[in-house]
């Protein structure tokens, strides 16, 4: 195997392992700790706001393993893209303008909206906010059922 392949398998097996990851933090935080146990219930020692920062970094690394996964696919990414709009393979030049475009639009977009939701949040009134909005889950059930 060459060091590109070589290399696209480690991202995968990366990626895999944070999905995984993602996919039991993601549940363990909705089911087993929903929101407003975060001081009462804890698991190896760690409670819902410690799960929750680590599937936030793991979300972090996996967002940063995918965009390195499209760049090194980015030939293929672009050559298909092309195809599906009836035009021909388009030159490196054109390729990389895609990518520098998507690039940009990627990151406008998610600052963007980020900023937008900074301008747009609003306080909830005195007692009407942490711990009060329980979603469907295990959580919920067990706490109703006392």
């Amino acid at each position: 195997m060459d060091k590109r392949g070589t290399l696209n398998f480690w991202i995968d097996v990366l990626l895999a392992a944070l999905m995984a990851g993602l996919t039991w933090t993601g549940a363990l935080l909705y089911f087993v700790m929903p929101p407003g146990t975060g001081h009462s219930r804890a698991l190896f020692g760690l409670g819902r706001h410690d799960f929750g920062q680590w599937h936030f970094y793991m979300s972090i690394a996996a967002v940063v393993l995918v965009i390195l996964h499209v760049v090194l696919h980015w030939d293929w990414v672009a050559c298909m893209v092309c195809r599906h709009c009836g035009r021909d393979k388009p030159a490196a030049a054109a390729r990389r303008v895609m990518g520098v475009v998507l690039l940009l639009l990627v990151i406008v977009g998610f600052f963007g909206s980020l900023w937008m939701a900074s301008a747009q949040v609003q306080a909830v009134p005195e007692g009407g906010g942490h711990g009060h909005g329980r979603g469907p889950g295990m959580g919920r059930q067990l706490h109703e059922s006392h």
